[in-house]
């Protein structure tokens, strides 16, 4: 994936890297603070590649694919359920009737409805767009690296993805969802700093961002 608009400040030392290139061996080994992306909006996520001819049936199981995994996404923000009490706030309160309530985010259909009722050549074009958003979506989790680098911390994600070490840590969580390791971009911004300023500032991207696979 290009890095555009390196010039703006802030994005000149940024690092990119997908995780289906497996290139983790250009992830620095250095401090800082990453993100994890899914990317499952692009033509390699769907089974569609350039260069190649695609055929109706490609369009098909590409539009099936992106149906569920939009669902598996969209299962992740599921996970968050919200609960509490209300009373009626005109009474007093120990005469006030309340109730408990439990909450989950609920989503409509249409919008991936849409994207599936296209033509192929527009299916194409749409998931181009998509692709090219990614930056423009919440990462759902992110992290930082001080006592281990950047990349030693992207082995152990990878591993606790495929050897299940931890049931907590976010590569078994991934994996619970349905989600494969080749559909994560790893977003880094490396640092000098080693020492609290990392974890003052990973608390606050945290508060930012709500993470939906972050800190539990």
């Amino acid at each position: 994936m290009e890095m555009v608009g390196s010039q703006v400040q802030g994005f000149s030392n940024s690092v990119i890297v997908p995780m289906a290139a497996c290139d983790i061996e250009d992830i620095p080994s250095v401090p800082g603070i990453y993100a994890y992306y899914i990317s499952f909006l692009s033509r390699r996520s769907l089974g569609l590649f350039r260069g190649g001819n695609i055929s109706e049936q490609d369009i098909l199981s590409a539009k099936l694919i992106l149906a569920r995994k939009f669902k598996q996404f969209l299962a992740l923000r599921k996970e968050r359920r919200y609960e509490g009490s209300v009373r009626d706030a005109q009474r007093y309160s120990h005469i006030a009737p309340s109730y408990s309530i439990r909450l989950e985010e609920d989503f409509v259909a249409a919008p991936v409805d849409a994207l599936l009722a296209m033509s192929d050549s527009s299916f194409l074009n749409a998931v181009d767009i998509l692709e090219s958003t990614l930056l423009l979506q919440s990462p759902v989790y992110v992290g930082i690296a001080i006592e281990q680098t950047l990349q030693d911390r992207c082995l152990q994600h990878r591993s606790d993805f495929y050897n299940g070490s931890s049931s907590s840590g976010f590569g078994s969580r991934l994996k619970k969802f349905g989600f494969e390791w080749t559909d994560l971009v790893f977003v880094a911004s490396p640092s000098r700093a080693y020492g609290n300023e990392l974890r003052e500032v990973e608390k606050a991207v945290q508060l930012l961002i709500n993470p939906i696979l972050g800190l539990r």
